[in-house]
């Protein structure tokens, strides 16, 4: 992300923008997005961290990140 090191990929958060997902799903999934190479690879921040980026409560982070597992957005 801008200012932390980490590798930030454009063309994710690109494709994020254009998904249909609840508002939620999509903020966490553009927080992802923000930390993860273009191959969305080495992309691990915590729920903790992705949770103070978005302003959510880490059991809602929690909750999207399992919608959107099971919606086959990550794995």
């Amino acid at each position: 992300a801008p200012g932390d090191g980490g590798p930030m990929s454009i063309r994710l958060m690109s494709i994020v923008w254009e998904l249909e997902l609840p508002a939620t799903e999509k903020v966490v999934l553009l927080a992802l997005a923000d930390q993860a190479s273009d191959e969305g690879r080495q992309c691990w921040p915590s729920v903790a961290r992705i949770a103070r980026r978005c302003g959510l409560a880490d059991r809602t982070v929690r909750h999207a990140l399992g919608a959107l597992e099971a919606r086959g957005h990550l794995t």
